[in-house]
């Protein structure tokens, strides 16, 4: 357990995730949407 560290790094599973990438690459289209009309 690591001593004066945050309560998210105190159990060890935070501190193995690695960075984020970058960039995003969509691959369909993103129809994570709602159209809505009167």
């Amino acid at each position: 357990m690591l001593v004066n560290a945050p309560w998210w790094l105190t159990d060890g599973t935070m501190a193995t995730m690695t960075a984020a990438p970058d960039t995003l690459t969509i691959t369909r289209p993103d129809d994570w949407h709602l159209h809505v009309r009167d």
